[in-house]
């Protein structure tokens, strides 16, 4: 994962640590060879040195910003979503469900499977799991 993307005049990109310390491991071996530049590390170009630090010279580059406004998106999609119990829905109530009964293809709150579901005589042999960040709730 990319922390603070960074773009490299050849436009490649790195997050600002791997970058800064890359460059600060080639300032100090070009420092003893006198060259005064580096090269990126995917594509070879070489990129000059300036008086600045790796750290200061890193922080200067530009931010990757298509990168990072991808990555929000992702780190978004991928936060847990609040499943609702679905009797309660058609009640217009909103509690949030625990149980998923993988024959009725239905989520439920703790009230509805407790004094509805598992109290009727033909559900006695449904498949019900507890619902947890693992589970696969696009059936609800």
């Amino acid at each position: 994962k990319f922390n603070n993307p960074k773009k490299l005049p050849c436009l490649h990109t790195f997050c600002e640590l791997c970058i800064q310390s890359y460059v600060q491991v080639q300032k100090t071996a070009t420092e003893e060879e006198k060259t005064g530049f580096f090269r990126c590390p995917l594509c070879r170009l070489e990129t000059g040195f300036t008086n600045l630090s790796g750290i200061e010279w890193s922080q200067k580059l530009p931010n990757e910003y298509l990168i990072t406004s991808l990555l929000d998106r992702i780190s978004n999609d991928s936060k847990p979503k609040e499943i609702f119990c679905e009797p309660c829905k058609y009640a217009n109530e909103k509690k949030v469900a625990t149980y998923l009964c993988k024959d009725c293809k239905e989520c439920m709150c703790d009230q509805c499977y407790n004094y509805s579901h598992k109290r009727k005589r033909d559900n006695n042999m449904h498949s019900v799991s507890s619902i947890t960040p693992d589970t696969d709730t696009r059936v609800c």
